[in-house]
């Protein structure tokens, strides 16, 4: 008799809904990103879930709003990485290509 499902190695999209700690390798669900203000072009560092209005250190224009769980960005410019990584279907090959190109 055997199992229909390979338990030692999920897919990705199995282990993507699984809850962060019942995962095969527990992973947190938040992240830190950079985002670029689209004024006054400065870099600024992001939790994903922040819970408060996160503001541009130099002309205090607003980066992201909190709503409830991930916080909504608003108008900014980010990397094609960020990209990827906020669509979670990329794959390491793709990080490491557009990482390279970057």
């Amino acid at each position: 008799m055997s199992l229909t499902k390979d338990l030692m190695h999920p897919t990705l999209e199995a282990e993507r809904q699984r809850h962060k700690k019942k995962r095969l390798v527990q992973s947190p669900n938040s992240y830190f990103m950079d985002v670029k203000c689209p004024g006054c072009y400065r870099i600024t560092t992001v939790f994903s879930h922040a819970q408060r209005v996160v503001p541009c250190g130099g002309c205090s224009f607003v980066l992201c709003q909190p709503r409830g769980g991930k916080c909504r960005l608003t108008e900014v410019l980010f990397s094609p990485l960020y990209r990827l990584l906020l669509q979670k279907k990329a794959t390491l090959s793709e990080i490491s290509v557009v990482s390279f190109q970057l």
